[in-house]
Order: structure tokens, then C-alpha cells, then sequence
């Protein structure tokens, strides 16, 4: 079970034993809008966003969830 402020701070100090536990592509828990979490660790970014492969070339921002540089967006 995950602890994400527990996790998050585990990850900054490079001492988390599964960094892809938090990081990267997730499916959340609503299957009626199925849609996935994405976070990343990008230290000193101002901001980040995900890009979706599609022909528009989606771009969705992500939101910053800790300001070290770890961010976070829905698609």
C-alpha cells in the first residue's frame, strides 16, 4: 500500500527500493472513466507536461506535487 507523501520523500533521497511503485504510468481506481495517473521525478523543472500519442500531438500539464520536482497529470 502506498504512503505517496511517505513514498515521495523516500524517492527524493534516492532511497526508495521501487521507484516505478510511484513513478510512471498508473490506472486509477474509477473504471467508468477509465483514465491512468502519470508522475515524474524531474528535479529543478519549473514544469512538466505528458504528451499523448495521437495525431493532434495531446499535451496535457502536469501539476507539481512536491516541489523538489515531482510532478503529476490524468490522461
Amino acid at each position: 500500500m502506498l504512503n505517496l507523501k511517505k513514498d515521495i520523500e523516500l524517492l527524493i533521497r534516492a532511497e526508495h527500493w521501487d521507484p516505478s511503485e510511484v513513478l510512471g504510468p498508473h490506472p486509477t481506481s474509477n473504471h467508468r472513466n477509465a483514465k491512468v495517473k502519470v508522475k515524474g521525478f524531474f528535479p529543478n523543472a519549473a514544469k512538466a507536461s505528458v504528451y499523448i500519442d495521437q495525431p493532434d500531438g495531446s499535451e496535457i500539464p502536469m501539476k507539481t506535487v512536491h516541489q523538489a520536482g515531482v510532478f503529476e497529470a490524468s490522461c
